[in-house]
């Protein structure tokens, strides 16, 4: 598959999963909202919440967490976040970066050793080496 495959892929997935994100978190507080209308009835609201975060580990260093926001009264979760400390883009410009660099170490010796052989070739000319 290629890059641009995988992105799109990734793209359309990470849109999927905002947009059914959004439907929940919408439902789960307006399910705070009406339980906090019930006993206060104001405008804007102060709520008790609690919050957790983990990473998932089995016994190595993970790269994917996530933290959690959670209303006490309901335990309705209100906010999310899922954490990564891994990039695919990133990944993809390191080995792009990596490849150049080496290319360019290598072009520069190439030219390096053409120069120091132009140079003892002129030496050579003019003592009449040649």
């Amino acid at each position: 598959m290629s890059h641009t495959s995988w992105d799109k892929h990734l793209k359309d997935i990470d849109e999927e999963n905002q947009a059914f994100k959004t439907t929940v978190l919408a439902e789960a507080r307006k399910a705070v909202r009406a339980a906090y209308d019930a006993m206060h009835n104001d405008e804007i609201i102060d709520i008790a919440v609690s919050y957790d975060g983990t990473w998932h580990t089995r016994g190595h260093r993970s790269l994917y967490g996530i933290g959690v926001v959670v209303q006490i009264t309901t335990g309705l979760v209100v906010d999310y976040e899922i954490l990564s400390k891994y990039c695919h883009m990133c990944s993809i410009q390191k080995a792009e970066l990596l490849s150049s660099a080496i290319y360019s170490k290598k072009t520069e010796r190439a030219a390096a050793t053409r120069s120091k052989k132009s140079k003892k070739d002129a030496e050579m000319y003019q003592a009449g080496q040649f």
